[in-house]
């Protein structure tokens, strides 16, 4: 086995490395770039592995057999250690939904593609979605071991058939890497953080610095090289400061990490400056040497920390959570990496493991749960009586469960192309109010149902989950929640075509807005002018950051051995819908005859949402309310509804 001369500032480059990444997991804002450590690893592995290939084939002793023992032992003993702790403590700690999640990121993470499955699942890096992913982290070990099921044979191939030529081949794959990267991170952000392609320029940096030392040696000493060093942790460390990432990372950024851990690799070793002083430093050193258990576990431990947190606050803090980091990672480097770095009989034990990894990931995936949602008063759904899709789109039971769900009549399967769903009153023969909504329509429904009884109006409600309530021209025919694109066009005409004969005196229109543009749908909204309507737009209440999972569930999870307070708050999830309404009531100032109805303060409270007031659960997940929640803004929509059919001058006039 070949043995290249330990270096002790590069174990001080991976303290480098990995304390920003876990002090920016922590929630750290004074190192918004914190998460770049991972590009500090890129490099030095790439500089590392490329090193001990180049001395074993010169010395005529590499095999593949010999590298990917090196690999397994590297990495499977503590990697899988991680994934059974974490399936198991998940259990015990993480909410139900969240099983078949953590089960299918253990799969992700034995079969090395984690990068993919954490594009899939959470998008953003710095989305919601992300941050109650157990194994998140696991995405950069991927990228990298994918890189090495292709690198050696190449490297090898390489040095048989043009040994003079390899810096030169592999440098044009680097650019051609880079500026993938770079075109990626504007165009599709999330895929150029998380994929291979956009990523390998950064092994290949190391590699390109190993292959460069093969044939130059090493640096010279000197004032030249001491300044480059120093100027090399200056780069990496100001990387952590001045990167922000959230779109626009890798790019252009990257050479700020990547440049830097070059330049500490090439001109630190042997020097006696600042830098190298500094890296080599035995406390920085030991660190270093735990980096990859300390990378392993802090992120698991952060999530489940969390998670304990939401449930048991006044048990729960952060110097628990930092200190368990501490504990594992110093058990798992002291007591399984290294023991089995060099052990010989590793296979049997790391194949075990691997079973029980993916024995656990299996459970997980299939696992049941049960919460005692009858804590809470019932959570009624009953928009299914007013959704006129052509097909209902099964929800899973993450979502349902607790919810007291009142099916669709058979009746309104056809009445997409009729006259929706129809209450006429007082021998009138066409609708007065029109409500045209997606799912966040059907939330409102049985609140305008009610409104337009009490004011003794005839209504009709077109209103499909998983739709657009705007039409766009000319109109188009492609699939849409449950219609097909036959049935969408349908959908599209016949409302033109009852609007048209109908004329109503109010169209009410609800969606959740930040998702398109109201804009681009002016055409639509003028030729409702042009019937005569008076047009409301309903706004959507903030969501909450609950990920897409039913509200009574994750309620009954939190609250499941204390006592439930009168008023739940919970965090919002983003902006996002703000902007949404912003447009709408941009939109709606544009025109007389338009009116955005506001909503969202009546949950709004502290900066948070109002989840649940006085036992009565007023979301049914994280972005539709359930009956009792619509019902805090009816006096408010009735006020906006009755002055529309009174006048249009009081309509105008209705929010002063």
């Amino acid at each position: 086995m070949s043995i290249i001369k330990y270096r002790p500032e590069i174990d001080g480059l991976r303290a480098v490395a990995v304390i920003p990444v876990v002090l920016f997991h922590l929630g750290a804002t004074w190192i918004p770039g914190g998460f770049v450590g991972v590009d500090v690893f890129f490099v030095i592995s790439g500089f590392l592995i490329t090193s001990i290939i180049l001395k074993e084939q010169t010395a005529g002793i590499f095999t593949f057999s010999g590298f990917w023992m090196r690999r397994i032992r590297r990495i499977l003993p503590a990697m899988l250690t991680m994934l059974i702790g974490t399936s198991v403590a998940g259990y015990f700690i993480l909410f139900g939904p969240s099983w078949e999640g953590l089960g299918e990121q253990v799969f992700s993470a034995i079969f090395l593609y984690a990068n993919v499955e954490m594009w899939q699942l959470s998008g953003n890096y710095w989305g919601p979605a992300a941050e109650t992913a157990p194994l998140l982290h696991t995405w950069s070990l991927s990228v990298e071991e994918q890189f090495y099921l292709f690198y050696p044979l190449l490297l090898l191939i390489l040095l048989k058939l043009t040994p003079k030529r390899v810096f030169t081949l592999i440098l044009t794959g680097s650019v051609l890497s880079f500026g993938l990267g770079v075109y990626a991170t504007s165009h599709s952000p999330n895929a150029a953080f998380y994929f291979l392609p956009p990523r390998a320029w950064e092994l290949a940096a190391g590699c390109l610095l190993a292959i460069f030392e093969r044939s130059r040696g090493p640096a010279p000493k000197g004032n030249i090289s001491r300044t480059l060093a120093s100027a090399g942790l200056l780069l990496t460390g100001a990387g952590y400061y001045l990167i922000q990432g959230a779109g626009g990372f890798p790019g252009f950024w990257a050479l700020l990490p990547v440049v830097g851990t070059v330049l500490v690799i090439r001109f630190s070793g042997g020097e006696k400056c600042l830098a190298s002083r500094l890296l080599s430093w035995a406390p920085v050193v030991h660190v270093g040497k735990c980096s990859y258990s300390l990378y392993l576990w802090h992120w698991p431990v952060i999530v489940m920390g969390a998670a304990l947190q939401l449930k048991y606050p006044e048990h729960i803090n952060n110097s628990v959570v930092i200190a368990l980091i501490i504990i594992l990672s110093l058990a798992s480097y002291h007591f399984i990496e290294k023991p089995t770095r060099r052990a010989k009989n590793i296979l049997m034990p790391v194949v075990l493991a691997l079973v029980v990894s993916l024995g656990l990931a299996g459970f997980l995936t299939r696992a049941s749960y049960n919460y005692n949602t009858p804590r809470f008063l019932p959570t009624i759904w009953m928009g299914e009586k007013y959704n006129v899709s052509p097909k209902i789109i099964p929800l899973p039971a993450s979502r349902t469960l607790g919810v007291n769900w009142h099916s669709r009549p058979e009746s309104l399967k056809d009445a997409y192309q009729n006259n929706g769903v129809l209450d006429l009153m007082n021998g009138e023969k066409t609708p007065r109010v029109v409500f045209l909504g997606s799912s966040h329509g059907l939330m409102w429904a049985p609140v305008v149902r009610n409104i337009c009884k009490e004011l003794n109006v005839s209504s009709s409600f077109f209103l499909a989950d998983g739709t657009n309530p705007l039409i766009k021209f000319p109109l188009e025919t492609k699939p849409l929640g449950g219609f097909n694109a036959i049935e969408r066009r349908q959908f599209d005409q016949n409302r033109l075509e009852k609007l048209r004969l109908w004329e109503p005196e109010v169209v009410i229109i609800s969606a959740r807005w930040e998702r398109f543009d109201i804009f681009e749908f002016e055409q639509f909204i003028l030729m409702l002018r042009d019937f005569g309507s008076m047009v409301l737009f309903i706004e959507q209440p903030p969501v909450l950051d609950i990920t897409d999972v039913s509200l009574p569930l994750y309620l009954s999870y939190r609250f499941d051995s204390i006592e439930v307070p009168d008023e739940i708050l919970l965090p919002q999830l983003s902006d996002a819908e703000r902007e949404g309404r912003k447009r709408l009531r941009l939109f709606s100032e544009k025109y007389d005859f338009c009116r955005s109805v506001p909503i969202a303060d009546l949950y709004e409270k502290s900066s948070k949402v109002v989840a649940c007031r006085q036992n009565r659960i007023l979301y049914i997940d994280d972005d539709h309310l359930s009956l009792a929640g619509s019902k805090m803004a009816e006096e408010r929509i009735s006020k906006y509804v009755n002055a529309a059919l009174i006048s249009k001058k009081e309509f105008i006039h209705v929010s002063e």
